[in-house]
């Protein structure tokens, strides 16, 4: 092998790198400590499958409104709805953050199950983590029906 060979590998070997490195370093900084907005609130997770593991799933947040998020206390409270765009049943799995300022006080799954095309089902769930100025994030995943 000679140098000029060598060096387009070299240079995929170091973006690899980088690249590794920027995604370890997001995901630490997702697991901030709590703010001293949030220090006042217990942290929880209500999570029975990891998110993004679920085979062939998409990312499917245009499908879920969130109507009512009450995270400012403790047991959090959420709900919505779902809408099903898709010409075959789908099941969704909603993962809902409660949030204070920068931290991440709790996360809560709520599986929505066999939506029938083009219908709408409603969701609801809780989370044990509230805090004062507390918000809810969704992330939500689709998967076709079994």
């Amino acid at each position: 092998m000679t140098l000029a060979s060598a060096r387009p590998t070299l240079r995929r070997r170091l973006l690899t790198t980088v690249a590794a490195a920027g995604i370890a370093l997001t995901a630490l900084t997702a697991c901030t400590a709590p703010s001293a907005d949030a220090k006042s609130g217990s942290t929880s997770s209500k999570v029975t499958t990891a998110p993004g593991t679920a085979k062939g799933y998409v990312g499917a947040a245009k499908d879920v409104t969130i109507e009512k998020c009450d995270a400012s206390k403790s047991p959090a409270s959420f709900s919505g709805t779902v809408t099903n765009p898709e010409k075959t049943k789908q099941s969704y799995r909603i993962y809902v953050s409660v949030l204070a300022g920068d931290a991440t006080l709790g996360i809560a799954q709520v599986n929505v199950d066999d939506v029938e095309p083009k219908a709408k089902k409603s969701w609801s769930g809780t989370s044990d983590s509230g805090a004062e100025n507390g918000r809810c994030v969704l992330r939500v995943e689709r998967t076709p029906s079994k």
